[in-house]
C-alpha cells in the first residue's frame, strides 16, 4: 500500500474493477447471450475509450506536441526510471517522435472495434506500450489491467462493421 500510496491506484484499479464487474455480469447471465454480449461490449468500448481519451488529452497539450511532456515524465525522480531511459529522455528529436507515436497510437485505438486486423495490430502495440511503461515507470498493474480487457476487444472486433 505504501508503494502505490494507498490501496486504490486510479486508472489500473478502475479498469480491473470494470473488467471483473463485467465478467461477473456475463457469468451471472451466461444463459442470456445478449447480456453477455453487452457486458463484453462494455469492456471493449471502455478499453478503446481509455486509450482514445488519453490521446485527446495529450493532443490538447502543447508540451506533448513538442515531446517535452514525455521527457519530463521519463526524467522525473518520482518514477525512478532506469538510467538508460533518463539518458534517452534528453534527446529532443526522439522524445518528439515518441510523443507523436504515442498520440497516434492512442487516437487510432477505436479502430480496434471496427476491424479484426486493426485490432490485432493495435493490441500488439498496446502490449509493447505497456511493457515499456513497466520498464520506464514501474506501472505493472496497468499492463495486467488492460491486457485483461483485450479478449473482449478481440471478441467484439469487426462485429460492429457487420
Amino acid at each position: 500500500c505504501m508503494r502505490w500510496r494507498g490501496t486504490f491506484n486510479g486508472g489500473s484499479d478502475y479498469m480491473t474493477l470494470l473488467v471483473l464487474g463485467s465478467l461477473c455480469v456475463a457469468r451471472g447471465f451466461e444463459d442470456r447471450p445478449r447480456v453477455v454480449d453487452a457486458a463484453l461490449g462494455y469492456v471493449a468500448v471502455q478499453a478503446c475509450l481509455s486509450y482514445f481519451i488519453a490521446g485527446i488529452v495529450k493532443l490538447k497539450q502543447p508540451a506533448w506536441w513538442k515531446g517535452e511532456a514525455l521527457s519530463l515524465f521519463l526524467s522525473s525522480p518520482y518514477y525512478d526510471a532506469p538510467s538508460v531511459v533518463k539518458r534517452l529522455s534528453r534527446h529532443a528529436g526522439l522524445m518528439w517522435a515518441a510523443s507523436w507515436g504515442i498520440m497516434a497510437f492512442e487516437l487510432s485505438f477505436p479502430l480496434a472495434l471496427w476491424n479484426r486486423e486493426a485490432c490485432t495490430g493495435l493490441l500488439a502495440l498496446a502490449v509493447g506500450f505497456h511493457l515499456l511503461n513497466v520498464f520506464a515507470f514501474g506501472l505493472n498493474r496497468f499492463l495486467w489491467a488492460w491486457v485483461a480487457a483485450y479478449p473482449a476487444l478481440v471478441y467484439w472486433s469487426g462485429r460492429l462493421s457487420q
